[in-house]
């Protein structure tokens, strides 16, 4: 049966039931051709007329009109929704051809990015969560260049220095990536890092690091217990929507019944995700 996705109020707004979510969580599934087309070709539509083409608020020519909430989007959220549209069979460069470039033009030193605005006038340092989306995005293109072989390898080398899940020190930054869920959308885990690493090793015909190896036994364990049902914290996240005539934030997030229903599942995708990796 096709996806029956009905709201038409703001194509990301609010989490975690409006279009965007419903067609994110149908790619994460596979199901990705389920998304109607007329849905498809309204996302595409709504985000060439809808957002603006940078991140940063100094690159902002008109900041006193534009919404920083619903009119720039997140390098999570672009390295998302071009997977998206992209296993649809959008031609994604042609449609939005400011996106792929994107990436690249927010990529800092270290190797990654983040979706913290301030990082890019004061730590410069990125943010693993942050860092994922753009990466896989990156690793599903077409015809790399160079220049975006070079991100990828950056991205790479900044996550293995991070041992996919610690800080610089060493130290584990959140024990719950510990621990894989599905679905994710932008939130991250262990199996998350290590599948962008396994792809990249062979997208670029490199050998996986050995230093991945405790990432691996770590999740082999997980493996055998059958996966154990993950978290789903993004849940409790407060969302703006347009209640009573105006957009406010902090309003109750929700979730729509396949949703819920994949919740309740999660444990054989994440068995699904880990077989494919043939580790």
């Amino acid at each position: 049966m096709k996806a029956q996705l009905v709201k038409d109020t703001d194509p990301y707004w609010p989490k975690w039931d409006s279009p965007w979510w419903h067609m994110t969580l149908l790619w994460e599934l596979g199901r990705v051709k389920e998304i109607p087309e007329p849905t498809v070709k309204k996302m595409v539509a709504d985000i060439q007329g809808h957002y603006r083409r940078f991140f940063l608020p100094s690159e902002d020519p008109a900041p006193e009109t534009t919404d920083p909430y619903r009119e720039i989007m997140c390098h999570c959220g672009w390295g998302t929704m071009y997977q998206v549209l992209q296993a649809y069979g959008v031609d994604v460069d042609k449609e939005l051809p400011w996106v792929r470039p994107w990436f690249l033009k927010y990529q800092l030193p270290d190797g990654g990015l983040n979706c913290a605005d301030g990082a890019y006038s004061g730590s410069a340092k990125s943010s693993i969560v942050s860092t994922l989306p753009p990466m896989e995005a990156m690793i599903g293109a077409k015809d790399l260049s160079p220049e975006e072989e070079t991100f990828l390898d950056k991205g790479a080398d900044y996550l293995l220095k991070h041992k996919l899940v610690c800080s610089a020190k060493g130290k584990v930054l959140n024990e719950d990536w510990l621990s894989p869920f599905f679905p994710r959308f932008y939130e991250y885990d262990e199996l998350r890092g290590l599948t962008f690493m396994v792809k990249w090793s062979r997208r670029r015909g490199i050998i996986l690091p050995a230093e991945l190896e405790p990432n691996a036994d770590r999740l082999r364990r997980l493996a055998a217990r059958g996966f154990p049902a993950g978290r789903a914290i993004w849940l409790e996240e407060p969302t703006l929507a347009f209640e009573d005539g105006k957009w406010k934030t902090g309003c109750r997030a929700s979730k729509f019944q396949l949703l819920h229903e994949t919740l309740e599942n999660s444990s054989i995708h994440l068995r699904i995700a880990w077989g494919a990796l043939s580790l």
